[in-house]
């Protein structure tokens, strides 16, 4: 497996974690100041607080 580089970008962000071990892929965390509604057929930019390098 390749490493995943992770930059921080703001304060409060959370690492991207796996559920399990086996996992496919990493969970990904919200980093937001208040909740956010997402209404059918619209699409919302919801920023995660990091940067990722895609190997």
């Amino acid at each position: 497996m390749n490493p995943v580089h992770v930059k921080i970008l703001r304060d409060g962000a959370k690492l991207p974690t796996y559920g399990t071990a086996g996992a496919a892929g990493a969970d990904l965390y919200a980093c937001i100041d208040a909740a956010v509604t997402i209404r059918p057929g619209e699409t919302v930019f919801i920023p995660t607080g990091i940067a990722l390098e895609v190997p």
